[in-house]
């Protein structure tokens, strides 16, 4: 028998801010199979949804202060909305400023049994976690690849980590890797292994229920009938695009007439 417990789940995107990457979709994911467990699920988040379009608010809604709880896409989740100072900052420069978060966690965290924290660098997470910490709520952090100083940005990750970041993964009880790869990651920025656990990200199975016609996709974007390489995901160096771009330059000189295609699936947004 499940026992019912109460879930916080942080992030600074939701499941209708798919303009951010991964992160909204893998959490909606998650947090929809916990509340199918039988768990009560709730997840405080902002209003954000892509460069330049906020969430829609409920009547009577501002920017000064936090949205009454609804229910997410299926109904079962809780979902509080912490507006954002400003929706552009917040997606050029990941400076994500949630109204009213921390007195809603000053007055209810320790009304939940354990927390997820989604991402890394941001003040959803370092309020969140703080707020835990102080009601001894145990909370899990998986900050999805984003724990190195890589790309751009650097010294401002740098002076985030010194000034806000130094009790979040020391104050987590469990790490979460979504990949073996990522593990040497958490480990240099000091996380203990023996709290790292590799758990790779979701699939939704409600979203394979229906499934387009065979060779709709074909048909759609004009790819005829030859070989083509399909890359989904963020527009950014480490996805190493480029060295998918040479492979298919190499395919086409070694393989005459094979009349390969690259389709390329993604935004530009730079989330870590």
């Amino acid at each position: 028998m499940t026992v019912a417990l109460h879930i916080l789940h942080l992030t600074p995107y939701y499941e209708d801010a798919w303009a951010y990457g991964g992160i909204p979709r893998l959490a909606a994911s998650q947090c929809r199979a916990l509340a199918r467990r039988g768990h009560h699920v709730t997840v405080c988040t902002t209003d954000v949804r892509d460069a330049g379009s906020r969430l829609d608010g409920p009547p009577g809604a501002t920017r000064l202060g936090p949205w009454p709880p609804r229910a997410g896409a299926d109904g079962a989740v809780t979902v509080r909305v912490f507006p954002n100072v400003s929706n552009r900052v917040a997606y050029h420069l990941q400076l994500f400023t949630p109204v009213g978060l921390h007195g809603f966690l000053a007055r209810a965290a320790a009304d939940f049994d354990v927390a997820h924290v989604h991402g890394y660098r941001h003040l959803v997470g370092v309020i969140g976690a703080a707020a835990l910490r102080r009601a001894r709520v145990p909370y899990v952090a998986q900050p999805n690849g984003t724990t190195p100083l890589i790309e751009r940005r650097r010294l401002a990750k740098w002076a985030f980590d010194q000034l806000f970041n130094r009790g979040f993964f020391p104050g987590a009880a469990r790490v979460i890797a979504v990949s073996h790869a990522e593990v040497p990651e958490l480990l240099a920025a000091g996380v203990p292994a023996a709290r790292v656990r590799v758990v790779p990200n979701p699939i939704a199975p409600e979203e394979l229920a229906a499934l387009p016609a065979p060779g709709s996709f074909r048909r759609r974007h004009g790819l005829g009938g030859g070989p083509f390489i399909l890359y989904l995901g963020k527009l950014t160096p480490r996805k190493r695009v480029d060295t998918l771009v040479r492979a298919l330059g190499l395919l086409r000189d070694r393989t005459p007439g094979a009349g390969a295609g690259l389709v390329v699936a993604g935004n530009d947004m730079g989330v870590e």
